[in-house]
């Protein structure tokens, strides 16, 4: 791409001082992007063959959909037995859809979902590496790829039976296709047939349909028009689901029926993350999965407005529980085999997780920061702007961990704050900058609203990767002083 095309999309150069073959897809490029994905793939791989271990928790029940969906039965109630097998649709039905195609030609063996996972997670990184190629050039996107392929989160995540990796994936394609193809009328629609599949894993993904704005091109109204297109193939895709709810369940629902559970389990949680929910919590002898469903969104709603500042004091909670540490894949392992793991060892290998998870999120934090050092590249007041974030990040992080809880989940809901508000000497904010800002946004926001959990921030990992590569980058070209 030439420097007036990207100057035009982003409103600045991205790095100033890149050679000029940086953002120039050679043969060599492709040769690292299968070396990647070869990479990626057998790391993970060799964690799926060390960890085999049955679907536990949530991860039971996708397995018992997909088995159900192999078997021909449809997305079915996993409890029922035939031949009174029931309709089903509490968890997003995509992720169970993929598995039960795989099974139906490989079997269900316990590894099967898992090696799913991990050709995900290798495609992940190669859909990183090609994204971080067009915002940052070369040597940075080698950088983010090879975080993406070996960070340690994702790779033991995917030993469990859970939607993150796939969700993380189709969410970083969509942006990836919206920025490559958003011009073109087919890139539009190819946009919305992975958003709709991305919805079908997990709905909250329609969320991220606006930051598609910022990634097509053109004027504002051909961008609307595109966007519409987009919304036009999700909703097409996403019709034929949900009229098959309407007729099967008791009641119309887009995708699943467990939004009104996570409202009412955030509302009544006093921790902020998961509680399991009662009778007694106030749904009793309600029948119908959206019945169900409905009612508990009632009870969810009326326990926030009876007390909306203990609810809305719950939200650093919630917001810690989301960012604050990598422990889920360890508590999941350890809760599918239980005898081959000791508590010192499980604490250990939670802390190592959640260390570098605490260390990626600094650094994807310079990554709204702009190269300061250079008295040549900015003004005295744009460099100290630049300076205090860097200085503030390096005070934050000894002062939270003297802190009870260690609150250095801020640095996580910052990010996004920081990126849009295009200090004095920030690094040029290209669209799509916006759309992993976005990403990251509209995470915090869901889990200001529901319960949180270390799992969820999974799914924007790869966004944390490819700011992380664009740390302190050179500033965007406005900053820079002109001569005399």
């Amino acid at each position: 791409m030439s420097a007036t095309a990207e100057r035009g999309r982003g409103g600045a150069l991205p790095r100033a001082a890149d050679a000029p073959d940086e953002h120039a897809f050679a043969a060599r490029d492709v040769m690292f992007a299968l070396a990647l994905f070869g990479l990626s793939l057998t790391v993970r791989a060799a964690v799926v063959l060390a960890f085999d271990v049955e679907p536990t928790w949530d991860g039971a029940f996708y397995h018992r959909g997909a088995l159900s969906i192999a078997q021909g039965h449809g997305y079915a109630d996993p409890s029922a037995v035939q031949p009174e097998r029931w309709p089903w649709s509490h968890y997003p039905v995509g992720y169970s859809a993929l598995l039960g195609a795989v099974y139906a030609v490989f079997g269900a063996g316990h590894q099967i979902a898992p090696l799913v996972n991990a050709v995900v997670g290798a495609l992940t990184a190669v859909v990183g590496f090609l994204f971080a190629f067009d915002l940052l050039g070369r040597s940075r996107a080698c950088a983010a790829g090879l975080l993406l392929g070996l960070h340690p989160g994702l790779i033991l995540y995917c030993t469990l039976v859970m939607t993150e990796p796939l969700a993380g994936f189709l969410l970083l394609l969509t942006g990836y296709l919206g920025w490559k193809l958003g011009h073109l009328r087919r890139g539009a629609l190819l946009c919305g047939v992975v958003l709709a599949l991305s919805t079908f894993v997990r709905p909250q993904s329609l969320l991220a349909a606006p930051l598609l704005l910022a990634l097509f091109r053109g004027p504002w109204l051909r961008r609307l028009s595109q966007l519409a297109l987009t919304g036009v193939m999700s909703a097409c895709l996403l019709a034929p689901w949900t009229l098959r709810n309407c007729l099967v369940l008791d009641g119309c629902t887009l995708v699943s029926t467990n939004g009104g559970w996570n409202l009412a389990i955030s509302a009544l949680s006093e921790t902020g993350r998961f509680r399991p929910l009662t009778p007694e919590d106030g749904c009793h002898g309600i029948d119908g999965p959206v019945a169900q469903d409905r009612c508990w969104a009632q009870v969810g709603a009326a326990a926030i407005r009876r007390d909306p500042e203990q609810w809305l004091s719950r939200i650093p909670l919630k917001l810690s529980h989301t960012y604050n540490h990598e422990s889920f894949a360890i508590a999941y392992l350890a809760e599918a085999r239980p005898g081959t793991w000791d508590e010192q060892q499980k604490w250990r290998l939670m802390n190592v997780m959640t260390a570098f998870h605490h260390v990626l999120m600094g650094v994807a934090l310079l990554g709204t920061v702009g190269r300061f050092w250079r008295r040549d590249t900015l003004p005295p007041h744009a460099r100290w702007c630049q300076l205090a974030i860097v200085l503030g990040l390096l005070l934050f992080v000894p002062y939270a961990l003297t802190l009870p809880g260690r609150p250095l989940f801020w640095i996580g809901v910052v990010i996004p704050v920081i990126g849009l508000l295009r200090l004095p000497g920030s690094p040029p904010l290209s669209p799509g900058f916006i759309y992993l800002f976005g990403l990251l946004a509209i995470t915090s926001l869901t889990h200001i609203v529901f319960f949180g959990d270390d799992r969820y921030h999974l799914a924007i990992s790869p966004a944390l990767c490819l700011l992380a590569a664009a740390a302190l980058r050179a500033p965007a070209r406005r900053e820079m002083p002109t001569a005399a």
